[in-house]
């Protein structure tokens, strides 16, 4: 989390209690439950678990000035990686009891927090005051923990005054504060809590009761009752008053307020005041980072999400979770859907619609906006309630297409000539080196894709559109593009709306709104202690590579590394806190060795806890073989997956040298020893050798798919020899057991782990992407939409975006020597 300065501003009526070292009073306060700002005061280890807050602490109880103080505090931590830091200033005014005078105290603070549940802090305190000498060189420190080992149950231990200072002539007793916490529903609805503070050499006890029940969304009430000593006279406590407080408390989303009273029993200018008297009030105001749910008096939240180019797969996870939460949100009453030229395939989008589907039938309102779009944009805004246009806009729907760069005649001029062994016929992936047109098992296949998803695209319109028959809709698409006129005379789209008039048209059919991004909504505030069960996400992005991971800027290419990815599953597999893993590939496959350690890592994973693969927009040859490793594989119809073959091969330029006049000798010994020279073209013998190597390693790509999949080897290879396939036709052929995207797939996890659909559960998304130099610089310099750009290639022109990545194979450039799993083409829609 970047470091950010929240604010929380928590005025509450303050007690100087018991001891001349303690601060404001919290009305309610727990030392196990309150993480934000006010830990601070009441336990340094919960500070551990805060994102970052700050409040402000206020109190006035009218009983005299004999038994409790007044006074004022400002309290703000900020977290920095792992490590919280924070700063407090109180002003207080201490009971005439404990004969100091009015004094600063002035707090720093630092916690970290270990794992999920367990947060440890101290505090230092330092006091100043123009009156008394012996305060203003007070000094003391406090040590906290906190445990929340349950959802249930948490535990919280503070050691005040654990340095025994000296107050004058005088040294405080160090104390020791406890408290159990209880959730019976598992949430913060309702929270019980009971301890007590004791001296460390009186054994005097001071216990304490506390209740927190929330009375609807937003609003709680909080109570306690603590049994203090009464005046302090110099002789020491001679009886015990109580002291009460009720307070109700308000979240307006990032913003909190909330006030009560103060009751109890004390004593002024020696008498005793009777029972349950109100002594004084508590109110106060908290802002901070992490968002709470506010109550109903808010207006209702309108997500805004604009869909752009620049996307990462880990983003699209992101994004399809996000959506997935909203669908259980109740301040979220609509989103508004914006693609603005969506880079993202079918299956991506086909992700997306059923989590649009998902939020309408949660109750939720979702409209989607379009400028200037495309086919992928009209496809996936279809899926709202209501589709809007821009008047300048337009939809460039005119069909699909499949596209494919061919070099061989370019590399016949320049005299250099790929040398490809391949198995087996529909292994098209080096023909762009080999040939100048694909070959006839080639156009099959791509006719093949092509058709499954143009049709479910034409499917779609007719069905999402209300247009009749596909032949109509087939008829509409050779008409296009249109204009947002011709678009909506097409029945296309619904209204023709500005995007400035965008707000106005949402709130007169929802009323008073709060349209925010994502990117501007702060986290919400866990209404649980963070003990959901997790679920690992392992991602696999991009060309598959030996070693480690790594990216391409300005390409828009990525490299999966195998030993990145392995470790990644040993890492979810040797968590005991994660309870089940989803591969999520997105990967048109690579080096054979990558995929191949890959898929024998999810092996050994799925021996000790659930493994479910999730496709993405493609999953193909090497992608498919990690897949295979999986108990569980989930595919969108439109995800490109397959492809069991592999090719191997080198670039002979050797002739480009003698054009060149460039004369080239070698010394060898052995029959082979030439074999991997670029100046000449493979043997018989050598290609006879080769050959033998490919069949014994797609061998083990059809053993590793039988083992995988439980299907006979002489079935996979029908369904393989390099053939690609849809997600749907891959489920007609046993490659893939269920349509669905991620959130399909995180449910058949859940369920495989003994959970029940309802539980809610933590991804956590591996390997961790660490930021490189370069990384680090791009983004001190770039604003996030250049960054995206960046490394989605958008520095390179769009024909050569939609081609490059293709026809060249990232995983060839980097691993010409290896031996390749890997699919050709990349179908888009245009």
């Amino acid at each position: 989390m970047s470091p950010t300065l929240p604010l929380i501003v928590s005025a509450v009526l303050a007690q100087a209690r018991v001891a001349p070292t303690r601060g404001v009073l919290l009305p309610g306060a727990s030392i196990v439950g309150d993480d934000d700002a006010t830990a601070l005061e009441t336990n340094p280890g919960a500070l551990g678990f805060s994102a970052g807050s700050l409040a402000l602490v206020a109190a006035d109880l009218d009983d005299g000035g004999r038994q409790w103080g007044e006074g004022v505090g400002l309290f703000g931590n900020l977290r920095l990686g792992a490590l919280s830091n924070a700063l407090g200033a109180q002003f207080l005014n201490p009971p005439d009891a404990f004969a100091v005078a009015d004094a600063t105290k002035l707090t720093y603070a630092l916690a970290l927090r270990f794992g999920r549940d367990f947060g440890v802090g101290a505090g230092f305190h330092w006091f100043v005051s123009d009156e008394d000498r012996a305060l203003d060189a007070l000094f003391t420190t406090d040590v906290g923990v906190t445990v929340r080992p349950w959802s249930l149950l948490g535990l919280g231990l503070v050691v005040r005054d654990a340095n025994t200072p000296r107050l004058g002539a005088r040294f405080l007793e160090r104390r020791y504060d406890f408290e159990i916490a209880l959730r019976p529903l598992g949430t913060d609805r309702l929270e019980l809590g009971g301890g007590a503070e004791v001296g460390e050499e009186t054994g005097e006890a001071t216990p304490r009761a506390r209740l927190v029940i929330g009375l609807l969304r937003g609003v709680a009430l909080r109570g306690d009752v603590v049994s203090d000593e009464a005046d302090f006279d110099g002789d020491g406590f001679d009886e015990r008053d109580w002291r009460g407080t009720a307070s109700l408390g308000l979240d307006l989303d990032r913003v909190g307020v909330f006030g009560g009273a103060v009751f109890g029993r004390g004593r002024a200018g020696g008498a005793d005041l009777p029972g349950g008297q109100a002594l004084g009030w508590a109110a106060g105001v908290r802002v901070g980072e992490e968002r709470y749910r506010p109550a109903p008096i808010v207006p209702k939240r309108v997500e805004v999400i604009a869909l752009e180019e620049g996307a990462t797969d880990r983003d699209v996870v992101r994004l399809l979770a996000y959506l997935r939460a909203l669908e259980e949100d109740p301040d979220c009453a609509a989103v508004i859907v914006k693609p603005i030229g969506l880079d993202a395939g079918m299956a991506t989008v086909e992700e997306l619609r059923e989590r649009i589907a998902g939020l309408r039938r949660a109750g939720k309102r979702v409209y989607a906006h379009l400028g200037e779009a495309s086919a992928r944009d009209l496809y996936l805004a279809m899926a709202a309630d209501r589709v809007l246009i821009d008047p300048s806009g337009g939809v460039r729907l005119v069909g699909m297409r499949a596209s494919v760069l061919y070099y061989k005649g370019t590399l016949d001029r320049l005299g250099v000539r790929a040398d490809i062994v391949k198995i087996a016929e529909y292994k098209s992936a080096p023909e762009p080196l080999t040939r100048t047109e694909a070959s006839d098992p080639a156009r099959e296949m791509r006719e093949s894709i092509v058709d499954d998803l143009y049709g479910r695209l034409v499917a779609a319109i007719a069905r999402d559109r209300g247009l009749g028959s596909e032949a109509a809709v087939r008829a509409l698409v050779d008409r296009g593009p249109f204009t947002a006129r011709e678009a909506k005379e097409a029945r296309l789209v619904d209204e023709i709306l500005p995007p400035e008039e965008i707000e106005d048209w949402i709130e007169a059919r929802h009323g008073a709104c709060r349209f925010e991004t994502p990117s501007e909504r702060q986290p919400l505030r866990p209404h649980r202690w963070a003990h959901r069960p997790r679920i690992a996400v392992i991602h696999i992005e991009g060309d598959m590579v030996d070693g480690e991971s790594r990216d391409l800027p300005g390409l828009g290419v990525k490299l999966a590394g195998g030993d990145t990815i392995a470790r990644a599953i040993e890492e979810a597999r040797d968590d005991p806190s994660i309870r089940a893993i989803v591969v999520r590939i997105a990967s048109p496959g690579g080096v054979v060795g990558a995929a191949d350690l890959i898929w024998r890592e999810l092996i050994k994973a799925r021996a000790q806890k659930p493994v479910v693969a999730s496709m993405g927009d493609v999953a193909a040859s090497g992608g498919y073989y990690a897949a295979a490793g999986a108990s569980r594989v989930f595919a969108s119809p439109s995800t490109l997956t397959g492809s069991i073959g592999i090719f191997y091969g080198k670039l002979d330029v050797g002739g480009l040298f003698g054009k060149l006049g460039v004369t080239h000798e070698a010394t060898e010994r052995g029959a082979r020893a030439g074999m991997e020279s670029t100046t000449r073209p493979y043997t018989d013998d050598e290609r006879r050798a080769l050959m033998e190597k490919l069949r014994e390693l797609y061998g083990r790509f059809l053993e590793a798919v039988h083992r995988g999949r439980g299907m006979p080897t002489d079935a996979v290879d029908a369904v393989g020899r390099g053939r690609v396939w849809t997600g749907a036709q891959a489920r007609a052929r046993g490659l893939v057991d269920a349509e669905g995207g991620l959130i399909d797939a995180v449910a058949e996890a859940k369920r495989m782990a003994g959970m029940s659909p309802e539980v809610e559960v933590e991804l956590v998304l591996l390997p961790e992407a660490a930021p490189s130099l370069a990384d680090r610089v791009l983004e001190a310099i770039l604003d996030p939409g250049a960054l995206a750009r960046l490394r989605a290639g958008g520095v390179l022109p769009a024909w050569l975006r939609a081609n490059f990545p293709a026809s060249l194979p990232a995983s060839v450039l980097a691993s010409p020597e290896s031996p390749q799993a890997r699919l050709d083409c990349d179908i888009r829609i245009e």
